[in-house]
């Protein structure tokens, strides 16, 4: 999202923009954000010098306070009545906070960015916990129209699991998701060639086996049909991305002991997964160029 954005932009914003706007907003004003009075809020967000018109804004407000409420339930704000704002004079500049305003506004609620809301990296397509997962996925179809339903639901349910703080779900749900495009490319390659289809069968039962087994025949697949390039990020995907997806998995899935699932790391394989699925079905669209 670019900033600024004009007042007729603003109105038009869904929650999960609003909300990333709000959590931008947050993470650099170091005397905190005030949301207690719609209008007030209002003017904090139009550009300056817009005019705010109040019959217009209730929609939009309601947007706001969900947005709110979004960012707090996923840890990356969180809320701080003005009374308290006192534990914070060490963070803010002195000309950020007045004291006799302090005492004027006792009951006003201002939100500051959590230690993870400040590590926010704006710069990124996809903020797994601030947008909707929903609309991840649909960025990811309109790169991949063809993408297989169960890939496309297990990667929705790693998403919203990963947003909701159960990251062990999310690892499981995603190492899904990951074997299931392994397999589409599977069946494309017997598709194809049905000579294939033996070995491919024998080794399906495990995973690792099948991963290895395609990642060792790609020149000889697609050598006459694709160009290097997509030859080359295939047994990549394959031979780094499809084995670190099955080995997260089977940790979380077959545990010895409870797995100690980063969630940076795992927000960082989720957004990784757009580009292991473009070109796992890159490659199945050269095989099957008419499914």
């Amino acid at each position: 999202m670019k900033l600024p954005l004009s007042e007729d932009q603003i109105e038009k914003l869904t929650v999960h923009e609003l909300a990333r706007l709000i959590l931008r907003l947050v993470v650099v004003r170091p005397g905190g954000y005030n949301f207690s009075d719609s209008v007030v809020m209002l003017e904090h967000l139009y550009p300056q010098g817009g005019v705010i018109d109040k019959t217009k804004s209730n929609d939009f407000c309601s947007r706001y306070f969900e947005a709110i409420a979004l960012l707090k339930r996923r840890g990356l704000l969180i809320e701080i009545p003005n009374r308290w704002r006192r534990a914070f004079w060490k963070t803010i500049r002195a000309d950020d906070l007045d004291e006799h305003y302090v005492a004027d506004h006792r009951d006003e609620h201002y939100v500051f960015p959590t230690s993870v809301g400040k590590k926010t990296d704006f710069r990124k397509e996809i903020l797994i916990l601030v947008d909707d997962a929903q609309e991840i996925v649909n960025s990811l179809k309109q790169d991949v129209p063809d993408l297989d339903p169960v890939v496309e639901q297990y990667y929705l349910e790693s998403l919203r699991a990963c947003q909701e703080g159960l990251y062990i779900s999310s690892v499981i749900c995603l190492g899904a998701a990951s074997e299931r495009a392994v397999h589409c490319l599977a069946d494309a390659v017997v598709k194809h060639d049905p000579s294939y289809g033996s070995k491919i069968k024998s080794r399906r039962r495990e995973v690792s086996r099948l991963i290895k087994y395609l990642a060792d025949e790609i020149d000889n697949v697609f050598g006459s049909i694709a160009d290097k390039q997509l030859i080359r990020e295939l047994k990549e995907q394959l031979d780094l991305v499809a084995h670190i997806y099955r080995l997260n998995r089977n940790e979380a899935g077959h545990p010895k002991k409870v797995p100690d699932v980063d969630r940076c790391t795992q927000e960082t394989y989720l957004c990784s997964f757009h580009q292991y699925c473009r070109t796992i079905f890159k490659g199945v669209a050269v095989l099957n160029p008419n499914p």
